[in-house]
């Protein structure tokens, strides 16, 4: 079934809190039974939680995949009005805040969360095109470690240092 030809039905009140709020995540029992609910009972709904925007909950993998694949409809830049929507999730307060700081937008960072196409296929492209050997510093599982078992500065993938 599409995402334009099924029925939404607001999620009920305890799925969405388990889902949308942090103190949800703590139990990860609860969390994926919420899951599962919405999997089996409203797949593709919205979720209306106080201090929060309402969202769309999307559980499946299909819904997720015709999802990304318009995202003329399914912005996480804002559209034509690039930062007026947050594509993580933060409560409203949250979002007054970062809007009073960055001249009343909500996107902070040139990653790939806050980019539609095109410039999310350019940064795709463009990283895609990186040599390994030019973004990594080490190859593996691990960075190396000290003596102490402990990753090495010396070698871990750390911002440089302010210098002060």
């Amino acid at each position: 079934m599409s995402t334009t030809e099924q029925t939404t039905e607001l999620i009920p009140d305890t799925i969405a809190r388990q889902i949308v709020l942090p103190e949800g995540h703590r139990d990860n029992d609860a969390l994926f039974e919420a899951y599962r609910w919405l999997r089996e009972n409203n797949p593709l709904g919205r979720a209306q939680v106080e201090g929060y925007d309402p969202i769309w909950l999307v559980s499946k993998h299909s819904d997720i995949m015709e999802i990304e694949r318009q995202p003329d409809i399914f912005t996480s830049a804002g559209g034509e009005d690039k930062g007026s929507v947050n594509p993580i999730l933060a409560n409203q307060a949250g979002d007054a805040f970062t809007k009073s700081i960055n001249n009343g937008s909500l996107r902070i960072l040139e990653t790939l969360t806050y980019l539609d196409p095109p410039e999310h296929t350019r940064a795709t492209s463009t990283r895609r095109s990186t040599p390994r050997s030019r973004t990594s510093r080490w190859t593996g599982s691990a960075p190396p470690t000290s003596p102490s078992g402990r990753a090495s500065s010396a070698t871990s993938p750390r911002l440089p240092s302010p210098g002060f």
